[in-house]
């Protein structure tokens, strides 16, 4: 008996008591050992869209769940919802709101036009001023890091929580020693 195979005759003989050349063997089959997710970097694809974010790095997103929750995601497919208090805020493709480097959600005052607000390659919230150049307004979009992000735990089709494995996130805007993500607007990271 091996790993893949059983042999359940040594020797076998034909009906005319024939010794045949060869044994009977019954293979065992195939089981899965693991899933692991890649996060290893996929390519950008151009979107057009404004509310779409690639992560050029080892980045994730931080975004919250219904249960309040902090979990993580690459996929940066956005949008602005109604926010809580009349203004705007960014969420995921599922609703979850985007948190900014301090862990709340990033939520604009009613007063900002949508489609004049930019994201700068270090995830600075922009608008412009009056001379039209995009200016940062306070809000900076949230990448944090993990020491081994194959040991997240999926929390759905593209959001991980952590575990004792992957852990814990490492914010990219306090920590020197990490290689700083960038985050590229209009662009989306595809699968790899």
């Amino acid at each position: 008996k091996t790993l893949l195979y059983q042999t359940t005759q040594a020797k076998t003989t034909s009906a005319n008591g024939e010794t045949k050349p060869v044994g009977a063997q019954v293979g065992l089959g195939t089981r899965t050992a693991s899933i692991t997710a890649n996060f290893t970097q996929g390519s950008m694809t151009d979107t057009g869209l404004d509310t779409d974010f690639a992560i050029d790095g080892k980045g994730f997103f931080a975004v919250m769940d219904d249960n309040g929750d902090t979990i993580y995601t690459r996929n940066g497919h956005f949008n602005w919802s109604l926010g809580n208090n009349g203004g705007v805020m960014l969420c995921s493709s599922e609703g979850y709101p985007v948190l900014d480097t301090t862990g709340a959600p990033v939520e604009l005052d009613g007063e900002y036009n949508t489609s004049k607000i930019t994201i700068d390659a270090s995830g600075n919230v922009c608008y412009p001023d009056e001379t039209g150049n995009p200016q940062p307004i306070g809000y900076t979009i949230g990448l944090v890091q993990f020491s081994n992000p194959a040991g997240l735990s999926r929390a759905s089709d593209s959001t991980y929580k952590v575990t004792d494995a992957s852990g814990e996130p490492l914010q990219e805007s306090e920590n020197p020693d990490l290689k700083k993500s960038k985050i590229k607007q209009s662009y989306l990271e595809a699968s790899n």
